[in-house]
């Protein structure tokens, strides 16, 4: 599919131009129409770009022979290959799948001042902390974006399934609850690449639900309890879920405080985002004695394929250093048991092994 997609984005950018397909791939992240979806999208301005596209298209395919036509199909995913489905769409939806899926060397850094959302919202720039987190003291902050005046901000590329997909909203609603909470803070990565106007954001549903069992406080506020724990997937490498490792690491700090950080491991064969494999990780501080947690911070480590290999040997604390790093959420203040382990359950959301590891806790 990764020749057919390219050939199409080719053959696209042949018969529109660059600008007109740039054009048309920002409008689709600034809505977060993902190109199978395309066809049914009704805001105005993507609509009328996409209708453009599809009309320039089937001009040019006019002018082509059927082997030509056909030749279009060959690599095509099965939903594609149909001879009764529209050419035109097809080589649009394979076709726009290379720019929306990308992910710019960026990601990883805080938000450019010259990127299009501080462009238009400059006020953003005084709210950046030192971990390129957007202080949200008084913002709209919402489960599906970041509303400001008159605009809609999405969230960080890193807090999308997938890293692509629809925002991982589920964690989102428990993030906000627990950081604008009286007397808590919460700040959050933004993507700087996408903002659209606040009543042109479309909301979206997703019937997927994830949380983390009961806890009890009896191991978790016991400063005799600690260590490495990992929970491995018994098939290995060779498993269809994508992870082979969970890590959590317990210690008692200076302050009498519990401390947890937390790692998944991927599989050799799981997907590179700009060159690495990016890992999930989560940094929380308990308060044994308040018997609640006090901070929590979820964050990506992207290993390079040297890093990558050592770090697959290795337990927590890893010694190996990521080549990247980005934080993306943080909530200081009274965070209860019950909604730190939602977080934990969300943000490693379809790791089956994160659960096994909060269910162990629960047991315990």
């Amino acid at each position: 599919m990764g020749d057919a997609a390219a050939e199409c984005e080719r053959f696209l950018a042949g018969v529109l131009g660059e600008p007109a397909v740039d054009a048309l791939t920002q409008a689709m992240l600034n809505i977060a129409i993902a190109p199978i979806d395309l066809s049914r999208a009704s805001w105005p301005l993507l609509a009328r770009l996409r209708d453009q596209a599809l009309g320039a298209l089937r001009a040019d395919l006019a002018r082509c022979t059927e082997r030509e036509r056909q030749a279009f199909r060959v690599g095509m995913p099965w939903h594609l290959q149909d001879e009764r489905a529209d050419l035109a769409s097809a080589i649009l939806e394979l076709g726009t799948r290379p720019r929306y899926f990308a992910v710019p060397a960026s990601v990883f850094g805080p938000p450019a001042p010259d990127s299009r959302v501080l462009l238009y919202i400059p006020s953003l720039k005084d709210r950046v902390d030192d971990d390129g987190l957007i202080r949200c003291a008084g913002l709209d902050a919402q489960h599906q974006g970041l509303f400001i005046g008159s605009y809609a901000v999405h969230y960080h590329q890193f807090l999308r399934r997938a890293f692509s997909g629809n925002i991982n909203d589920t964690l989102l609603r428990v993030l906000i609850k627990a950081g604008t909470r009286p007397g808590n803070s919460f700040r959050i990565a933004i993507d700087d690449h996408r903002i659209l106007l606040r009543h042109e954001f479309e909301h979206f549903i997703e019937e997927d639900f994830w949380w983390g069992p009961k806890l009890t406080s009896a191991w978790l506020d016991d400063p005799n309890t600690g260590g490495c724990t990992v929970h491995a997937d018994p098939e290995g490498d060779d498993s269809l879920r994508g992870y082979s490792k969970f890590f959590a690491y317990w210690r008692m700090d200076s302050e009498g405080n519990k401390v947890v950080q937390m790692e998944e491991l991927v599989t050799p064969s799981a997907e590179e985002f700009c060159g690495y494999r990016v890992l999930r990780y989560l940094h929380s501080i308990r308060d044994i004695e308040s018997r609640a947690f006090i901070h929590c911070d979820g964050a990506v480590r992207a290993y390079d394929a040297v890093g990558f290999s050592k770090r697959q040997a290795e337990n927590m604390p890893a010694g190996t250093q990521a080549a990247k790093y980005r934080k993306v959420f943080r909530v200081d203040g009274s965070i209860s048991t019950a909604e730190w382990s939602d977080i934990v359950a969300k943000w490693f959301r379809h790791n089956y092994l994160a659960g096994e590891y909060l269910e162990s806790l629960a047991a315990g």
